[in-house]
């Protein structure tokens, strides 16, 4: 069985988000240690046996952990002498001032990693050797709450939180890739639609006509004022403004009455 566990320190470092990174949350990963255990793929002469890995985001590793202060990622695994030995792989280093986390597309959207290169050396089966790297893939997934706890312990992450753990010789890649509600981007509440302050058509047109109409009478009283006429004349077309309530008032008859005339007036004129 492959155990892997994966280790942060308590505190951040400089360059690492306190809190959010691209509106994804990582202030958990940096509160505390981090442990979980995996039967998938290690690094070394058995890959399928017992292994453990210790990992810091944004944070060396503690001296004891076996793999010195300026890992970032330490896999310990068995040697194959067949004995309870193991053999100790720094998989990737702290850059100092460099923040670890990008983004990538997912499956469902945007994800995040972490990267961390410029690890131990590596001898591969063609004796040939590189330098080991690791990256560290979060995924969405809101039921799977990371729960920190104090700093300087270790917080165990059960096995269905790991996706998968694999190994590339050819590249000297390590990957881990792990389910995290704090990968998943808060869903932004609705905008609510911003108020139309500007003038309906109709608003206009009224504004329009008190314009036309005051400019009408006060341009229209003035002029006549100033010809000396006085009283109702001095309204600009007097005689229409004068006849107008009578006007309205037999049109309002004509209608009611369907356009029949006053038979006894029209013979009255005869």
């Amino acid at each position: 069985m492959l155990i892997i566990s994966i280790v942060t320190k308590p505190t951040n470092c400089d360059t690492c988000p306190n809190d959010t990174f691209s509106n994804f949350k990582v202030g958990n990963l940096s509160k505390c240690y981090w442990l979980f255990t995996s039967q998938k793929e290690g690094i070394g002469w058995n890959r399928y046996r017992n292994s453990t890995v210790i990992m810091g985001f944004c944070h060396g590793l503690q001296t004891s952990m076996g793999c010195g202060n300026t890992s970032s990622i330490c896999v310990q695994t068995y040697n194959g002498t067949g004995a309870n030995e193991t053999k100790n792989y720094s998989v990737g280093k702290l850059i100092p001032n460099k923040n670890p986390y990008s983004t990538i597309k997912g499956n469902t959207g945007t994800d995040f990693k972490a990267n961390f290169n410029s690890g131990a050396n590596y001898t591969k089966k063609d004796n040939k050797t590189c330098a080991l790297k690791s990256e560290v893939y979060f995924q969405c997934n809101r039921n799977m709450k990371w729960k920190p706890v104090d700093a300087g312990k270790t917080a165990f992450l059960p096995a269905n939180y790991i996706t998968n753990v694999t190994f590339d010789e050819s590249n000297c890649k390590f990957t881990v890739y792990v389910q995290y509600e704090g990968a998943c981007t808060a869903i932004a509440p609705p905008q609510p639609i911003p108020e139309d302050n500007s003038l309906s058509l109709g608003s206009i047109l009224i504004i329009i006509f008190v314009v036309v109409v005051s400019t009408y009478f006060l341009f229209g009283c003035t002029f006549k004022f100033c010809y000396g006429f006085r009283g109702p004349e001095v309204l600009p077309h007097s005689e229409f403004w004068i006849d107008l309530p009578v006007l309205i008032t037999d049109g309002i008859a004509f209608t009611l009455k369907c356009g029949k005339t006053d038979m006894a007036r029209n013979y009255d004129g005869i």
